[in-house]
């Protein structure tokens, strides 16, 4: 019997030290490509190609409102360029949306809501009860 229901993988990493961050695979795949393309593209040309296709779309007719001239490939591209980036509004960040991967029993067992007077709530999670938290996932 199919129930048009789909696994999907949960990753995890370490931030800020002894923090964690859980999402999944494919959010965070796209998430580190487009940071990686932000924070390494030299010229536009470049950072379309590093940027997942349909965000740098995205992107682009976004910038279209605020710019008149779209930049070229040779163009020289700073993350400065990027709306929301250095605000912490772009890419989506991954701890705020944690309560949206990992279960609520999960979160009030062995994470703490904080706030960020800029983004709002997120969930903070010790990386010292990581083997417990992968545990109680299984």
């Amino acid at each position: 019997m199919n129930l048009g229901l789909t696994m999907r993988t949960i990753v995890y990493r370490h931030i800020h030290g002894d923090q964690l961050v859980f999402a999944f695979e494919d959010e965070a795949r796209r998430v580190s490509e487009i940071r990686t393309a932000i924070e390494t593209a030299k010229t536009w040309g470049e950072f379309q190609k590093l940027m997942p296709h349909k965000d740098y779309s995205e992107l682009i007719q976004a910038i279209e409102v605020e710019i008149e001239k779209i930049p070229t490939g040779l163009d020289t591209f700073s993350a400065d360029q990027v709306p929301g980036y250095h605000d912490g509004d772009y890419p989506t960040w991954l701890q705020a949306e944690m309560e949206n991967v990992l279960p609520a029993e999960i979160l009030e067992k062995y994470g703490y809501q904080e706030f960020s007077a800029l983004n709002g709530e997120f969930w903070s999670i010790s990386s010292n009860r990581l083997s417990e938290i992968l545990t109680d996932l299984e």
